[in-house]
């Protein structure tokens, strides 16, 4: 099965503020902005220069916020880094996803089988009906 590329994870503030808590404000920049590329790109480069460049900092403050944001990401068998917990999100939220399109493929499938069964096609220009909820069918 496809997976479809996710538009959003949720977001755990007080997560990464007690992740980073004491960390130098470079730092926290690094983290953060490879979290995010980490989740559009699906995984990063395993240099540091082009992480560098991925974060857009002057080699000063990479250098000071590198060494303590880099044991968060390991190297995958892909030869990617990747933060294990970041993947553990997006697992979850993949998995939700799909839960959520099967069950809005199942709810369309039983309306319009019983609109078949009244003889109606939920497509025609008949007059809406509204289901129990109020939603019109």
């Amino acid at each position: 099965m496809k997976t479809k590329r996710l538009s959003f994870i949720p977001w755990y503030t007080s997560d990464f503020a007690g992740a980073t808590r004491g960390w130098c404000g470079c730092a926290r920049l690094i983290y953060r902005e490879l979290l995010d590329a980490q989740f559009d790109m699906g995984g990063l480069p395993n240099d540091p220069e082009q992480l560098r460049r991925i974060v857009q900092l002057d080699a000063a403050c990479w250098e000071r916020g590198w060494q303590t944001v880099a044991p968060k990401f390991v190297v995958c068998d892909d030869g990617k880094l990747r933060n294990l917990r970041l993947e553990e999100h997006r697992e979850r939220a993949q998995q939700l996803s799909q839960r959520q399109q099967q069950a809005g493929k199942a709810g369309a499938q039983a309306r319009w089988q019983r609109h078949s069964k009244a003889g109606s096609d939920p497509g025609s220009n008949s007059t809406p009906q509204a289901d129990e909820d109020g939603f019109v069918l």
